[in-house]
């Protein structure tokens, strides 16, 4: 009976090293570090996009209006609404659970090197990198 139990385990242990692990998805509503915005994630196609869909503060101090992307380099862009847009244009996979491409910084207006990879079932990491420097936050999943 032993020796049975222990070929079934055997059995059991090469059945789950020979499947292959499955990747964690990314997709939902995450909620920041700061707590300061809500960033949507989706599959586009083989990759990932995240657009900003909340903000703690949507509205400029200054003007009563929405607040706008006025940091961004490309002086056409300054006058669009920061509400929806894409800070993940396209994050491609680059390993299990993580995701590798541009990130676009509406804060400073930069777009840095970045990765996404996922940490737990209400947890992202989120990575940008300048060079070889590299900050990382932990996003929480959220319901709304």
């Amino acid at each position: 009976m032993n020796s049975l139990l222990r070929a079934a385990s055997a059995a059991a242990m090469l059945t789950l090293l020979t499947v292959p692990a499955r990747a964690q998805d990314a997709s939902g509503i995450w909620l920041t570090d700061e707590k300061d915005a809500k960033i949507q994630i989706a599959k586009c196609g083989n990759a990932y996009c995240g657009t900003i869909v909340w903000l703690a503060r949507p509205l400029d101090p200054d003007t009563g209006k929405p607040s706008l992307d006025k940091q961004n380099p490309d002086q056409s862009k300054r006058k669009r609404p920061i509400m929806g847009i894409a800070i993940f244009p396209g994050m491609q996979p680059n390993g299990a659970n993580k995701w590798s491409g541009p990130i676009y910084n509406a804060e400073d207006g930069n777009t840095y090197n970045g990765n996404i990879s996922v940490a737990g079932a209400n947890a992202l990491k989120v990575e940008g990198c300048l060079f070889n420097a590299c900050q990382s936050q932990t996003w929480t999943r959220t319901t709304n």
